[in-house]
């Protein structure tokens, strides 16, 4: 958001991003994710270059007021915060339905490059993936869960999450399945929603749900994961 909050700062200038990004609008062009290069169309893609050029310009000054006052923010604490045992519960109810935090990962056990666990400010846990825009696949940016189910079978996968980009994706993998399932994420435009179910097939006994992304990808939060029964 620094770039976006930078470049709105000379308002005349920045009319020329807005009617970039209303012309890619009308045309149904593709819009990048966030600030990646090589994602977008035309016309959004000559937003984003004008936001840089208005920012290059200006040369805003970048003032850390956590430095200056010497004291910690409000964000910094809570990243601090220890992740207590009992918020990484994997919970089984009665009718079947299972509640994954998303910070209850068996890998990465804590936070890495691409993945940090952390509180929400909304209260609880949460999980933030990380934007990533080089090429090449990292290995630390998968992330998975060990859990146990009395009954094997079909299940909905459902994920809470927040995006702030459009057309973001999770790929699923459940045990030793060869292929994956593509789960569709809203655009939630900063609010906790849910994304759309999918199946996924689980045995009884130990199962593993392996996460993945495409290798050039926007930031996602996730809340939690929520498997239901089939029936």
């Amino acid at each position: 958001f620094l770039l976006e909050t930078q470049a709105r700062e000379w308002r005349e200038d920045y009319k020329a991003v807005l009617r970039a990004q209303w012309v890619g609008e009308v045309l149904g062009e593709k819009k990048v994710h966030g600030n990646m290069i090589g994602t977008g169309d035309l016309w959004n893609v000559l937003a984003l270059y004008k936001k840089k050029a208005i920012v290059a310009m200006e040369k805003p000054r970048e003032i850390n007021y956590a430095d200056k006052y010497h004291q910690k923010t409000k964000t910094m604490s809570i990243l601090e915060t220890s992740i207590p045992e009992s918020e990484q519960n994997i919970t089984m109810r009665k009718d079947g339905l299972i509640v994954i935090p998303a910070i209850a990962c068996s890998k990465p056990r804590e936070s890495n490059t691409y993945i940090t666990f952390a509180r929400s400010f909304l209260g609880g846990m949460q999980l933030h993936h990380r934007r990533q825009d080089g090429d090449v696949f990292a290995l630390a940016a998968t992330f998975e869960y060990t859990f146990h189910v009395p009954n094997g079978g079909l299940y909905f996968l459902i994920a809470y999450i927040v995006t702030v980009n459009k057309d973001l994706e999770l790929l699923v993998t459940p045990n030793d399945a060869t292929t994956s399932t593509v789960l569709m994420l809203p655009y939630t435009m900063g609010q906790w929603l849910q994304s759309m179910p999918v199946y996924v097939s689980l045995v009884k006994g130990k199962n593993v749900l392996r996460f993945t992304r495409s290798t050039l990808h926007a930031g996602l939060t996730i809340k939690k994961f929520i498997l239901r029964p089939v029936t």
